[in-house]
C-alpha cells in the first residue's frame, strides 16, 4: 500500500468543497480508501473522520452565512440519533463479515451509488 503525502488531506478538502455544491460526497473518500486496500476497520474509521470534518466545516460555513438551524432542530436531532444508532449497529455487525467480503461489498455499494448519482443527474 503506497500513500502519497497529503493525499487524504487533499481528498478531504475536495470532498468538503464539493459537498457544499452537490451534497453527497462520501463515496469519493470511500473509493480512494478501497483503492488503497486499507483494512475494514481503517476504512470505516477514516471515512467517519472524513464525514465528521466535512459536516463540521459545513455547519461552521452555513452558520457564518446566517443559516437558521433552529427551525430544523428536531430533524437534526432525529438524523443525529439515527447516525449514532446506525454506527453502533454497524460496529456490532462489521466484525461478523470477513475482510474480503467487506471490501467486495463496499465496492459494489460504491458502484451502485455512483450509478444512482449519474442517473439522478441525467435522468431525474
Amino acid at each position: 500500500m503506497r500513500f502519497v503525502r497529503g493525499e487524504f488531506f487533499t481528498i478531504g478538502l475536495l470532498q468538503t468543497g464539493l459537498s457544499m455544491l452537490i451534497g453527497t460526497t462520501g463515496p469519493l473518500g470511500q473509493s480512494a480508501l478501497v483503492n488503497k486496500g486499507v483494512s475494514r476497520d481503517s476504512n470505516v474509521s477514516t471515512t467517519a473522520l472524513f464525514m465528521t470534518l466535512t459536516h463540521a466545516l459545513k455547519l461552521v460555513f452555513f452558520g457564518w452565512i446566517g443559516f437558521s438551524f433552529a427551525e430544523y432542530g428536531l430533524l437534526m436531532l432525529s438524523m443525529s440519533t439515527a447516525a449514532v444508532v446506525g454506527s453502533w449497529l454497524g460496529t456490532q455487525l462489521r466484525h461478523l463479515i470477513p475482510d474480503a467480503n467487506f471490501q467486495t461489498g463496499v465496492k459494489w455499494l460504491l458502484t451502485f451509488l455512483a450509478a444512482r448519482m449519474v442517473f439522478q443527474v441525467f435522468f431525474a
